[in-house]
């Protein structure tokens, strides 16, 4: 019994582990009904490409601050910075073909 007492003592002071990026993400979507299974198995709508679309300033700043929070040692910010820059873009050029094909 000793040994296992010593080892629940260690899982508690090592606590909860942090989230990966890829969850955190994951979870930045979700609030914007995009869930994983719907776009990967080929649910995801319309109707939730437009919500995206339409708070894509501010998912995309999210998830820029998630990734320089949690940027792997090798990746630089500036680098991180443009590839979300373009994202950014992207969903803008996204939005306009809505905005055309929806009025």
């Amino acid at each position: 019994m000793p040994h296992k007492n010593k080892l629940l003592d260690l899982r508690q002071q090592r606590g909860k582990p942090e989230a990966s990026i890829s969850s955190e993400i994951e979870m930045v979507l979700e609030m914007d009904n995009a869930f994983r299974a719907s776009y990967h198995g080929g649910d995801f709508n319309g109707v939730s490409c437009q919500r995206i679309v339409g708070n894509s300033d501010e998912i995309v700043n999210k998830i820029q601050n998630i990734l320089l929070m949690k940027k792997y040692e090798t990746c630089d910010n500036a680098i991180n910075l443009e590839k979300m820059e373009q994202l950014q873009h992207t969903l803008g050029l996204l939005d306009a073909a809505f905005f055309y094909l929806y009025r």
